[in-house]
């Protein structure tokens, strides 16, 4: 896994993907951190973190587009295929880069409520660190299925493409759910189905667990649900190999 993670790695900063994805997260935040920040003189980040959710939603599949399409493409996943390494490794070394490269450009962001604090502004530390938990555990999520998708294909625009549909289909359940609470009926039958199917779209609610951390509230059940929805993923991404393994 050791040495997939390197390689991975030194793939993001030998080609332009590395510092396509830093550069354009540094430029968003720092927009979106003056537009709400600075502009109006607030230390509160909630309407930055929420308003950079949609950056995050086009940004991270071109982190994860190439770790497997590339390689599809270029048939030179035959030689990982057929390596001494198991499955895991792969998929766990792959992963842990990208989110590597994720959480500096997420650590780089930590400059602004510094910012702040340096000209005297007061800084909720709790809520701040709550956010930024959340918005590791949602590129833990993010990640993983954009590994999936790159997995399916060997073109990496399919792979952005279709990550992107991927994680917009996320994060718009919790707007999908409140519209279907309207919907709600008295007929017994109609409200059984209605509560059944309500508990199976709550599963896939990314949004409204990340609520929690917004307030600066980090709880394991949150934490879980997570990282069981990534392994979920990673455990596909490996079935699909095995696959292609055998074949």
């Amino acid at each position: 896994m050791k040495a997939i993670f390197e390689k991975e790695w030194g793939l993001y900063f030998s080609t332009p993907i590395g510092y396509v994805f830093l550069g354009i997260f540094a430029f968003f935040s720092g927009l979106y951190f003056w537009m709400n920040n600075i502009l109006f003189g607030t230390t509160d980040f909630y309407a930055f973190f929420n308003g950079f959710l949609t950056i995050l939603l086009i940004i991270v599949p071109i982190l994860t587009m190439r770790s497997f399409s590339e390689e599809r493409k270029t048939r030179s996943d035959q030689l990982l295929l057929t390596a001494p390494i198991s499955v895991w490794d792969i998929i766990l070394g792959k992963f842990l880069a990208a989110f590597a490269v994720y959480a500096v450009a997420l650590a780089i962001t930590l400059i602004y409520p510094l910012i702040l604090a340096f000209m005297g502004g007061s800084i909720d530390w709790g809520v701040l660190f709550g956010s930024y938990i959340g918005y590791l555990m949602l590129g833990v999520v993010f990640i993983a299925g954009g590994l999936f998708v790159s997995n399916l294909t060997e073109s990496q625009v399919v792979a952005v493409i279709g990550t992107i549909g991927l994680l917009l289909i996320f994060v718009l359940v919790d707007s999908l759910a409140q519209y279907i609470t309207i919907l709600n009926t008295q007929n017994s039958v109609l409200a059984f189905l209605y509560r059944i199917f309500m508990t199976v779209l709550s599963w896939f609610a990314l949004m409204a667990r990340y609520e929690t951390f917004s307030l600066g509230m980090v709880e394991l059940p949150a934490l879980v649900y997570y990282l069981s929805f990534a392994a979920v993923f990673l455990f596909l991404t490996g079935m699909k190999i095995e696959q292609r393994r055998w074949n």
